[in-house]
């Protein structure tokens, strides 16, 4: 009885925003100033980051047109529980006078938030770093925009399985918002 009513009372706080007071409780979205009016902040860490291909072996690095896949879950803040997925592709690019490694990543990501979901795209190095695009997103990020920092350390090529992401966003229809 006990675990059917907290079913019920975690929807029904989904249902309400759950998400934003979970940020305002944490103080992880900020306001920014300057250009971007009515966008926030908003900083998202990786759980258990792993990249997969069936091509690869773990330990093996991606090749020049290799894909793989991303994954790991998604916390507000560094030690905090899942509170979400993350799913990408990336494709390795082809640079000329590199080797067979790929220098250069193309990725598509997929952040499953309960607020809604949000997609992004942009380019990574080596080095798992790169700068992407916030290209839209569901629920309550429908014809979001803005860009994002990503900082990805897959456990299979040698990383502690970890992945930071800084986020600029601005809400349609939300410009005078300060919480995500």
């Amino acid at each position: 009885m006990l675990r059917l009513g907290a079913l019920a009372i975690g929807g029904l706080a989904g249902a309400i925003g759950l998400g934003a007071a979970l940020e305002r409780a944490q103080g992880v979205a900020r306001p920014l100033g300057g250009s971007l009016k009515g966008a926030v902040s908003l900083e998202l860490r990786g759980i258990d980051w792993s990249m997969r291909s069936p091509q690869l072996r773990p330990g093996e690095l991606p090749r020049r047109g290799d894909s793989v896949t991303l994954s790991g879950a998604l916390a507000r803040a560094a030690g905090g529980g899942p509170i979400g997925t993350f799913f990408g592709t990336s494709a390795h690019l082809d640079t000329p006078g590199h080797g067979s490694f790929a220098q250069t990543q193309m990725q598509f990501h997929s952040f499953a938030l309960p607020e809604g979901n949000l997609f992004g795209m942009g380019a990574a190095g080596q080095d798992g770093q790169g700068q992407f695009a916030i290209t839209g997103g569901t629920g309550r990020f429908a014809g979001a925009s803005g860009s994002y920092r990503a900082v990805q350390n897959p456990a299979e090529v040698g990383g502690d399985g970890s992945a930071q992401f800084q986020m600029t966003i601005r809400l349609a229809g939300e410009e005078g918002s300060h919480g995500v």
